[in-house]
């Protein structure tokens, strides 16, 4: 700092010494927290740290919403959060969550259907012989009524 006005010496080091400060108290915040359990699968640099007081006492909710520990292991049946999933009453469902899922065995979700070209041939060849089925079994029906008339 040769050659500078003392005044702009002196707030070069404030500068300094208050980027030095940043820079520590950024680190202590960055030990503080931790990658949360629930992105762990994800690669690292899309992995999320947890702010959640919860998960930083090692209570991670997300994990917890599945049914999971924070190490991924499965809680038993009763700690596990119920499926809230709306009944045809109106009410929350009262079933546990299956594990690794938000909702119980019941509201789990409809399948997706399938994804291959021998699944959807699969299914194409039984919903024809659906259709089949029910034109016989209509066609059965039709001659029966008419002969009884």
């Amino acid at each position: 700092m040769v050659g500078l006005p003392k005044h702009l010496t002196n707030s070069a080091i404030l500068l300094a010494q208050s980027r030095a400060l940043t820079q520590a108290i950024i680190e202590e915040w960055r030990a503080q927290r931790r990658s949360c359990p629930a992105t762990a699968h994800l690669h690292e640099n899309y992995r999320m740290s947890c702010d959640d007081a919860a998960c930083l006492i090692g209570i991670c909710r997300k994990m917890l919403a599945k049914g999971l520990n924070d190490q991924g292991e499965t809680l038993p049946r009763k700690k596990r959060p119920q499926c809230g999933a709306r009944t045809r009453s109106g009410s929350p469902c009262k079933m546990r969550v299956e594990p690794d899922k938000c909702r119980c065995r019941l509201h789990g979700g409809k399948s997706t259907g399938p994804k291959t070209a021998e699944g959807k041939a699969r299914i194409a060849a039984a919903a024809r012989q659906r259709w089949a089925k029910w034109r016989r079994e209509r066609e059965l029906l039709q001659h029966g009524a008419a002969g009884n008339v």
